[in-house]
């Protein structure tokens, strides 16, 4: 795949190393096989209009009634796995649950129907993302799960 990029002021190193900014405001040109080429961000497909209406009407009534989208729902999900991982440690309790919870997610990769992810390095990546956290979010999220006691079952009291 051959990357052609507008720039916006990046240095030639970052050109070269194919550095590419999360800015909104970055376009580039991708090149796929087939040479056809695409545009990010895309433009909105006129065809699709009503939809896409759908959706930003869909996003502004959760947003006015206060309810997160799934995104958000999965990031706190995963961030309340790190906080399990941490209270685990710190408690030194029964690690049974936090294990299970690790070769869950794994498999669910390794048998994701569109990848062929191996097993091995989706667990090595389940381990290292439920480990990672800027400390401001770590501190954060300990902060706000410290107060929830852990259920006596993970507490190693009742087997």
């Amino acid at each position: 795949m051959e990357r052609v990029e507008v720039d916006h002021g990046r240095s030639a190193h970052q050109r070269q190393a194919g550095f590419l900014a999360s800015n909104s405001s970055t376009f580039f040109v991708v090149k796929f096989r087939s040479e056809r080429e695409t545009v990010m961000p895309r433009k909105p497909d006129p065809g699709n209009e009503y939809f896409r209406a759908a959706t930003e009407r869909s996003r502004r009534k959760a947003a006015v009634e206060g309810r997160p989208e799934a995104s958000f729902a999965d990031t706190a999900l995963a961030a309340a796995v790190f906080a399990y991982a941490e209270r685990v440690k710190e408690e030194k309790s029964e690690t049974a649950a936090l294990r299970w919870i690790v070769k869950a997610a794994a498999a669910i990769l390794a048998s994701h129907p569109g990848r062929s992810f191996d097993a091995a390095e989706a667990e090595r990546k389940v381990i290292q993302r439920a480990g990672m956290r800027r400390k401001p979010d770590a501190r954060r999220i300990r902060r706000v799960t410290k107060s929830i006691d852990l259920p006596k079952a993970l507490l190693g009291g009742v087997k």
